[in-house]
């Protein structure tokens, strides 16, 4: 397996209040993801006495490095000349089991933003303003470059309402107003 012990799996006895130190190898597999947590129970097992689980909780990760390109893009990037991308949208990347921030950023005029993180898995979040939010999953491969295309959908149409208080009770007026954007 990827963990074994490199101490001696029996050992003498320890009087009261003895210790001793037990080493353990971990060699994470090639099929073992990287960013997850793996978890299991050590079992120490006595001849005379009651033997004890210890919980693990092992995250494989790497030191080898590749860079995450988003591009994000909206409807007016297929259907314009131009070929806008959505400039100033807002990038976070973030652990993908324990949601903590790890990269953060904004794209340029182009529609790019750029990052070099170690390899593994991630979860992307972009948002800009009249655009819907969009969450995606990456994984960043040692020494390439991952570009990941974020298509963002446009809001072309903006309700707001509004309340009013009557002078009767339990009576209010609602209003919307709708806002419709076109090209």
């Amino acid at each position: 397996g990827w963990m074994k012990s490199l101490t001696p799996v029996e050992m003498g006895s320890l009087k009261h209040g003895e210790e001793t130190e037990v080493i353990l190898q971990l060699t994470p597999k090639e099929d073992m993801l990287l960013n997850y947590f793996y978890t299991g129970q050590i079992a120490l097992n006595c001849e005379n006495g009651e033997g004890v689980t210890i919980p693990y909780r092992i995250e494989p990760v790497s030191e080898s490095t590749g860079t995450l390109t988003v591009d994000v893009c909206d409807e007016f990037t297929y259907y314009n000349e131009n070929k806008p991308h959505v400039a100033n949208a807002t990038v976070i990347v973030k652990h993908p089991v324990t949601n903590s921030i790890v990269a953060q950023g904004v794209t340029g005029n182009n529609g790019l933003y750029s990052i070099d993180l170690t390899e593994g898995h991630y979860v992307v979040s972009v948002t800009a303003e009249k655009h819907d939010p969009l969450t995606v999953s990456v994984e960043i491969s040692a020494g390439r470059e991952t570009k990941k295309v974020v298509n963002l959908s446009y809001q072309a149409i903006d309700v707001k309402w509004n309340v009013e208080e009557t002078e009767v009770e339990d009576e209010y007026i609602l209003t919307s107003t709708v806002e419709f954007e076109t090209n």
